[in-house]
């Protein structure tokens, strides 16, 4: 049997991600090098998502692993609650 490859995704606000976009040549998406700028089946793709990670709607599903990095501290206590 052939294992599912996991799916990734950057996700942030829509004009974040549009100026990602831009600066990745118009692609909506990058692959990540797992070996060293040789083709492998390390390589992952990272697929540029506009949302907000306080819209559930917007954050893709399904979804195993969320991880946020210097993120909540940019936000007042409430914000951070919900």
């Amino acid at each position: 049997a052939t294992a599912t490859k996991n799916r990734y995704y950057c996700l942030d606000l829509p004009e974040v991600i549009h100026d990602a976009i831009a600066d990745n040549n118009n692609s909506s998406s990058i692959v990540v090098d797992g070996n060293h700028n040789h083709k492998s089946d390390n390589d992952v793709t990272v697929e540029f998502v506009p949302g907000s990670m306080f819209e559930p709607c917007t954050i893709p599903s399904p979804v195993d692993t969320i991880l946020i990095k210097h993120v909540l501290c940019d936000f007042c206590d409430d914000d951070v609650v919900k």
